[in-house]
């Protein structure tokens, strides 16, 4: 829905792909005995994720994001679990659950929003997306009471 206001969304499978391809090449340099490299570059996609997600502006860049990170998360936790480094997996461990849980929170925004603007005057339908131009679409979702209130209730 945002591109329609002139955001690009073009880009975000390829850079899907290149969060693939380092996690592969990750496990490929676990396999050949190089746990140092392979780790590098399964920290190195989770960084690009994670820098993705926190530079969207839409639901969909965070959750692309948020899921490039969880893959690349998985890679690494595989990885430091191989090179025996079980307090780095705890970590891990963590930020795949805290990547979970943005995931669920992105999901009820998108459940909660976009039916309440169907049902919303022309007036502050514009406002809406004016607003997500300017602060993005997340923050600007997470201002409607619809939105708070599915927060709260869990999505229910």
């Amino acid at each position: 829905m945002i591109s329609a206001f002139g955001l690009r969304m073009g880009y975000l499978p390829a850079l899907r792909d290149l969060s693939k391809a380092a996690s592969a090449e990750a496990s490929r340099l676990l396999e050949a005995g190089d746990g140092q490299a392979a780790e590098a570059y399964a920290q190195a996609s989770a960084q690009i994720a994670s820098k993705l997600s926190a530079s969207g502006y839409s639901l969909l860049h965070h959750a692309v994001g948020t899921l490039m990170e969880r893959d690349s998360l998985e890679a690494e936790k595989r990885i430091l679990a191989a090179r025996g480094a079980s307090e780095k997996v705890e970590e891990i461990d963590r930020r795949i659950e805290e990547s979970r849980l943005r995931l669920e929170k992105y999901r009820k925004i998108a459940g909660a929003y976009l039916p309440a603007l169907a049902q919303a005057p022309e007036s502050e339908v514009s406002r809406f997306f004016d607003r997500i131009v300017r602060e993005g679409e997340v923050s600007t979702a997470l201002d409607l009471e619809v939105v708070r209130e599915a927060m709260k209730e869990g999505g229910r």
